[in-house]
């Protein structure tokens, strides 16, 4: 079970950055939409919650050390919404939300990457 919810997360990240890729307004959109306090809280949540299925499903995986690296991440990323407090963390989405689309593009090629190679390690 832990493995298909890995793999979800993993496909949703690829698909995340093909999009991006294609429509860079997107970003803007995406960006925006996080801004607000509650979403800021939900967000760090569902990053907790990644990280917990990453780390929990690692022993399954082919990579291991990828799953559990990416669940770290996930882990911290989520902790530090909470810890920076929702004035930074909108600040720095602030900077994303009016990228131009050649950076949001050349940006779009890191969770098509991370996608990937979770697909991999798994």
């Amino acid at each position: 079970m832990l493995l298909i919810l890995v793999r979800l997360l993993a496909l949703a990240i690829l698909v995340i950055g093909v999009w991006f890729l294609i429509n860079p307004k997107m970003m803007n959109n995406y960006a925006a939409f996080w801004k607000k306090d509650k979403r800021l809280r939900i967000g760090g949540v569902i990053n907790l919650i990644f990280g917990i299925i990453f780390l929990m499903a690692a022993s399954q995986c082919k990579v291991a050390i990828v799953i559990i690296i990416m669940g770290i991440i996930a882990l911290v990323k989520g902790i530090m919404l909470f810890v920076l407090g929702p004035e930074k963390a909108k600040a720095m989405i602030a900077k994303w939300e009016n990228k131009p689309a050649g950076t949001v593009r050349a940006f779009a090629v890191i969770p098509i990457l991370t996608g990937s190679l979770l697909m991999w390690a798994i």
